[in-house]
């Protein structure tokens, strides 16, 4: 995912990431792929709750999609935040 991030002078978008937008962003054939990548890159800060990270790799496993794959997008996903944007519902 790195993808730069589009900058406003006027706003600053901050996201909350839900499961469907990462699964949407990740499958480039789906009919939501282009909405979920504007959003992602139209973002200033981006939040993931833990519980998405859980289900966007249940999600993701369930079609049959490499584990490794998976891995990988998840690592991208995580790389790309400021550590404070990772958000645990356990904490």
């Amino acid at each position: 995912m790195k993808r730069s991030r589009k900058s406003s002078k006027t706003t600053s978008r901050r996201l909350l990431l839900d499961t469907n937008v990462l699964v949407y962003d990740t499958i480039g054939d789906s009919e939501a792929h282009s909405v979920a990548v504007e959003l992602v890159d139209s973002a200033s800060e981006i939040i993931i709750p833990s519980i998405v990270v859980h289900e966007y790799i249940w999600v993701m496993l369930r079609p049959g999609v490499n584990p490794l794959f998976v891995a990988d997008k998840v690592g991208e996903y995580l790389n790309a935040l400021e550590p404070s944007t990772f958000v645990s519902l356990l904490a």
